[in-house]
């Protein structure tokens, strides 16, 4: 059973996961490592013995403001990492909400990526998949919920394809975007609060 660390309360470690090919990363959105409620995710390998604590992700050199929940959502790919913090602030927008994609190789570096119409409280990834080149992002407060496919190009940048609403949901919060999978060319997006509250799910 994970972890082996020194954890303090409501530091939520575990509440997202991942895994690929030997490697976990898990999801720890109140850690207060670098900021209170900044958030962390903490990536584990496996060599065939027990599971070995690698490294720490963070998204404190490149926002971290406060309460941005980053880890709230992970997906782990086999050269990527995406991780969600959905209630980060983007200028004056509380709660717009970011995704960062890293390297699963070397330090992770990374990369920002928020789409030109986050607005404040859109949480803007809260849900997150990777897979090859391709990136599906859940924003499930944006209207009545939006999910935004990446792609990434020959040049290494990710580049916003197309925006997914739901076709017939049009009242309340149905809190389309609340979770997403995406696998070459299908995309699968939850909405747990629509039609009355009984769930749809929508596929692409």
């Amino acid at each position: 059973m994970l972890p082996d660390l020194n954890l303090s309360t409501e530091q939520f470690f575990g509440y997202s996961v991942g895994i690929k090919n030997g490697r976990v990363v898990i999801g720890s959105p109140g850690d207060d490592s670098y900021g209170n409620d900044v958030g962390l995710a903490y990536v584990y390998d496996y060599s065939g013995g027990p599971w070995n604590k690698k490294s720490n992700i963070s998204a404190s050199v490149y926002v971290g403001n406060g309460g941005d929940y980053f880890g709230s959502s992970v997906s782990v790919d086999k050269a990527y990492v995406a991780v969600g913090a959905p209630k980060i602030k983007i200028g004056v927008n509380e709660k717009a909400g970011a995704v960062y994609v890293f390297r699963r190789s070397g330090d992770f570096d990374g990369e920002l990526f928020r789409t030109e119409s986050t607005r404040e409280k859109d949480y803007f990834g809260q849900a997150v998949s990777v897979k090859g080149t391709y990136l599906l992002v859940g924003a499930p407060r944006d209207g009545v919920g939006a999910a935004y496919i990446y792609k990434r190009n020959a040049a290494g940048s990710w580049i916003e394809q197309k925006k997914l609403i739901p076709s017939r949901e049009t009242h309340g919060n149905p809190y389309f975007g609340n979770s997403v999978s995406i696998d070459g060319s299908t995309a699968v997006v939850g909405m747990p609060y629509g039609n009355w509250g009984k769930g749809v799910v929508y596929i692409y």
